[in-house]
């Protein structure tokens, strides 16, 4: 906490000693990120402190500042102070979708939930293309249990940009608890692939493993039922349907599972690693699969294949789900494991284009 403090008054006396010109800007950037990790550390006076300076000496950048303080106060506990500032910011020509995300939140911690759907909408106008926004409208929806709703607009904005995770995790999480299983093993498993390491990708790698064991059953010896979707229909009553993919995908999703189950008999993670390698083997063995349904997760886990980091990926992937298993297979195999994230480092799920 003191190295912090200590960190501050530098940045400040820098700033001041140099910024009385205003040709030298590059400490401003320097000193939100201060500013930030002083919001971090509970700070939070001192990280207005910072702020308040900094603005004075770079009028230029106004909106952000005025940002960066709201959220001080939001994580204060004073929204009223925050929405103040943010009403300001986002007159600001350079103000930006977060202003008007933070400023709905605020209304909605201080129970105003028509004014905070106004903002966001409102929001959504002037930033057609900000899938933050829509994820904040369906959470939204969601905490007033109008479901349909929620899941229609974080599909909008994993539409509007695929890189964004948020929108696969509250996407997964309304499909997982539903029939339709088979969306959120998909839209869980890219939340995870975008965002690695954070608690939610933990809770969701608990969550895929959980809901690959729960829903994979074997009634007999050489019978095997798979229930991803609203429509469970055997196999072998369907294989003519799915040589035209005139089915909806979570049945043709749980199709294929149970035909790439095959021999096995038990649900963990060795199993679960074979099964699903046969799965991707079933997807591209038919053009028609890929090209009915564009699936980049299925896509990913192809190109995981191709580059020799499958056991390692799926390892890592259910960790959460069954920690144990995780560390002594990694004991075994750190070289395995090492090259699996040096490459995952490299390769992501969603290629951005420059």
């Amino acid at each position: 906490m003191k190295r912090y403090i200590a960190l501050t008054l530098i940045c400040l006396s820098f700033a001041i000693g140099r910024g009385s010109a205003q040709s030298d800007t590059a400490l401003f950037p320097e000193n939100v990120k201060v500013a930030e990790r002083l919001m971090d550390e509970g700070l939070y006076d001192e990280s207005i402190e910072l702020l308040d300076a900094t603005d004075k000496l770079d009028p230029t950048r106004t909106a952000l500042y005025s940002y960066e303080k709201a959220l001080v106060y939001y994580l204060k506990g004073d929204y009223k102070t925050a929405i103040k500032l943010l009403r300001k910011s986002i007159l600001f020509r350079d103000a930006s979708d977060s202003v008007y995300q933070l400023l709905g939140n605020c209304y909605e911690m201080t129970g105003k939930p028509k004014k905070a759907i106004s903002v966001y909408v409102a929001g959504i106008e002037r930033f057609l293309y900000s899938s933050r926004l829509y994820n904040e409208l369906g959470k939204f929806y969601e905490s007033r249990s109008d479901r349909d709703l929620a899941l229609g607009r974080f599909i909008a904005g994993i539409e509007l940009d695929p890189s964004y995770a948020p929108n696969y995790f509250d996407a997964a999480n309304i499909y997982l608890a539903s029939e339709n299983k088979a969306f959120g093993m998909v839209n869980g498993e890219t939340a995870i692939c975008l965002e690695p390491g954070s608690p939610r990708s933990g809770a969701m790698s608990e969550a895929l493993l959980a809901t690959y064991r729960e829903n994979i059953s074997f009634p007999g010896d050489t019978t095997v039922r798979a229930t991803f979707s609203s429509g469970n229909i055997p196999l072998k009553e369907q294989i003519a349907l799915m040589t035209g993919v005139s089915i909806p995908f979570p049945l043709l999703y749980e199709l294929l599972l149970e035909e790439a189950v095959d021999e096995e008999r038990t649900i963990d993670i060795p199993s679960l690693i074979r099964i699903r390698r046969r799965f991707i083997q079933l997807w591209f063995s038919a053009e028609v699969f890929p090209q009915t349904y564009y699936c980049p997760l299925f896509d990913y886990h192809r190109t995981i294949l191709e580059a020799g980091h499958w056991e390692a990926y799926n390892r890592w992937l259910f960790s959460f789900g069954d920690r144990a298993a995780f560390d002594l297979w990694n004991i075994l195999n750190e070289s395995k494991t090492a090259a699996f994230f040096e490459w995952f480092g490299q390769n992501s799920i969603i290629r951005v284009e420059q």
